[in-house]
């Protein structure tokens, strides 16, 4: 039986989190401290909690991520003006007669007969302090009578309840302060939209909002006109744009992306930057991209791209709970909307490709342009696989999101691109295979001797996949090797520190031992192949295939994987890479590799041959011309 937790909603304001925490670490000291809250803490197991969700979807992600540990007890703060409350009784739920009440000061009582003193006293102290406050010169009461002797104030307050939306002349500063308060919640999406993009656009370039305001006409809109005009608003203050190489008359073809192709950062931009450079030479090429803060792109993408429009993404940690993916919802914005339609509208490009499955949502927004759907990894065959390794409420939730979202873009799209035949016929008719590839001139080998018993592990920590991949080698391969004493390099990818914060629910990596060395987002990674004896790729689920595996073979190394950290690659076991099935046989690969050199280095030159021979970007390059040939006259996938 799995040992009790004590499990602590964190229902108080920031500053008084670790403290809490702590008191109960403190009183419960053999038992481990589950935190629910939206940010992952300082210490403690995180279960993470979504405001915007309802209380029994909360409930649910919490026993569910519990798996039936037993709980002896429960903790939540009752803190003034903290707006906690479904949080709070998510604790009393899960134990109501073991539920501890907390109060600022640490105080606490339980809900029993021989507390009563206790929760009299606080009773009592918490009256007080109310009447205290009311007392005071600047309360609640006296500051709402104040704002009603303001005109501007209440005109805002009509507007706040006037139906349907309008703008009214003058007095733009108390439309103003309407929207920076609560005045454009309403229950349709629109109105969600609305608010979004006002709060962006405050964000942005007030001034134009203020020119909005104190328009001398007064309007009464539709949801429709309204949602026009706010999108036009948002192209003014939320959409960058970059002159990159002059048009050459040649066919155009925009190109639509959650991040930026450059630098390479990741396998994802590692492909698009290679594929768009080539094609740059038969279109001109457009690409809108979400950015987190406008700054000038780098010469590389103006070099391909005749344009490159950026959209500013407000992004969220806490995302409603709705049928369509977390990540869709998150990239939903609707100045991305309105800057692809006018990218559109400008260009006439024959052809309008989108990268990664959440952008399939824009489709409508590419006519009449032919619509491609990158799928750089199929989200349904890699939330089947995460699951196959242990059951969780929350990818199940996602599974059946990702299925419904998928199976409908691949419906409405004119060809989908995918990285191997497995993943075709998962997508159907319209898919077509381009494979991930490697420029074998940039990844060659050196000729350098490696160092001895040097691993590497190369996975940018913001995708899920790759911290499950470390956190099964270090907790159950590492221990196998250590009479060698190896060192392990792991290249983590921009702010690991982030990521494993972001994903402290589900993975727990110690990476403060003796032998490991981790970096984060590394521009050049070809000297780090170089050091290494041998790379690896732990993978215990995955979808499309992994470039970082291909750029190992092209670097001439020898390569220890799982059968998913290969998945779809043309490869053979003890040819070109050796494939393990569990952390014993994985260790005694790595340890034949280090110890018999005449067998890595056969494997080395193998792996070489077959990626010359197959993965080569030029070649995946002319599949990829054929394919836009194909669809501007009027064909269908290839």
């Amino acid at each position: 039986m799995p040992p009790p937790v004590v499990v602590a909603a964190c229902s108080a304001s920031p500053a008084r989190i670790p403290a809490f925490l702590a008191r109960l670490k403190a009183q419960f000291p053999d038992h481990e401290v589950c935190a629910i809250a939206e940010f992952a803490p300082d210490a403690g197991t995180w279960i993470p909690y979504h405001p915007q969700w309802t209380l029994a979807e909360n409930l649910a992600r919490c026993r569910a991520d519990l798996a039936g540990r037993p709980i002896a007890y429960t903790a939540l703060m009752l803190e003034p003006r903290i707006p906690g409350r479904n949080l709070r009784w998510i604790a009393f739920r899960l134990r109501p007669l073991h539920c501890l009440f907390f109060n600022e000061n640490l105080d606490h009582f339980l809900l029993r007969p021989r507390s009563a003193p206790q929760m009299v006293r606080h009773l009592l102290w918490r009256a007080g302090n109310w009447i205290r406050l009311q007392a005071r010169p600047y309360a609640g009461w006296r500051k709402w009578l104040r704002r009603l002797a303001r005109p501007a104030f209440r005109r805002a307050l009509w507007l706040k309840w006037t139906r349907p939306l309008r703008w009214s002349g003058g007095g733009g500063g108390g439309q103003l302060r309407l929207l920076e308060g609560k005045g454009l919640r309403g229950t349709g999406p629109w109105r969600r939209q609305l608010r979004a993009v006002f709060l962006s656009a405050l964000r942005g370039n007030p001034e134009s909002l203020k020119e909005l305001a104190s328009a001398p006409v007064r309007l009464r809109r539709t949801p429709a006109e309204v949602d026009r005009a706010l999108q036009e608003l948002a192209m003014r203050t939320c959409v960058s744009e970059y002159e990159g190489r002059p048009t050459t008359g040649k066919p155009a073809l925009v190109i639509a992306a959650p991040y930026a192709p450059f630098p390479l950062s990741h396998g994802g931009a590692v492909r698009m930057y290679n594929l768009m450079r080539r094609a740059a030479d038969g279109y001109d090429q457009v690409l809108v991209v979400f950015t987190e803060r406008f700054e000038p792109p780098p010469v590389e993408l103006l070099r391909i791209f005749t344009r490159v429009i950026q959209v500013q993404r407000v992004g969220s940690h806490s995302r409603p709970l709705t049928g369509r993916p977390d990540t869709v919802e998150e990239f939903d914005q609707p100045a991305f909307h309105a800057a692809l339609r006018a990218a559109v509208a400008e260009f006439c490009p024959g052809i309008v490709q989108l990268e990664y499955t959440r952008m399939a949502m824009y489709h409508a927004d590419c006519a009449p342009a032919r619509t491609i759907l990158v799928e750089h990894d199929v989200k349904v065959d890699l939330y089947r696989k995460l699951l196959a390794g242990g059951e969780s409420w929350e990818w199940r939730q996602q599974l059946e999101r990702w299925r419904r979202f998928e199976s409908e873009a691949w419906r409405r799209l004119d060809a989908i691109v995918v990285m191997s035949e497995q993943d075709r016929q998962t997508v159907g008719e319209r898919g077509v295979v381009l494979p991930n590839g490697v420029d074998i001139e940039r990844f060659a080998p050196s000729g350098e001797s490696p160092e001895p018993a040097r691993l590497l592990f190369i996975g940018t920590f913001g995708h899920l996949p790759n911290l499950l991949a470390l956190e099964f080698f270090l907790n159950q391969v590492w221990p196998l090797l250590g009479d060698l004493r190896p060192a392990l390099h792991v290249i983590a990818g921009r702010e690991p520190g982030k990521q494993l914060r972001h994903y402290a629910n589900r993975v727990s990596l110690d990476l403060d031992r003796d032998g490991i060395e981790v970096e984060g987002f590394v521009a050049d990674v070809r000297p780090a192949y170089r050091r290494a004896a041998v790379v690896i790729a732990p993978l215990t689920a995955s979808a499309g295939t992994n470039i970082k595996v291909l750029e190992a073979m092209a670097m001439g190394k020898a390569v220890v994987s799982t059968p998913a950290g290969v998945n779809g690659l043309d490869v053979r076991h003890d040819h070109d890479v050796l494939i393990t099935a569990g952390p014993r046989e994985m260790a005694g690969a790595i340890r034949l590799l280090l110890s018999d050199g005449e067998r890595r280095r056969r494997i080395e030159a193998a792996a070489r041959q077959t990626v010359v021979d197959r993965y080569d970007w030029d070649v995946i390059a002319e599949r990829q011309a054929e394919l836009y040939r194909k669809l501007r006259a009027g064909g269908g996938p290839v």
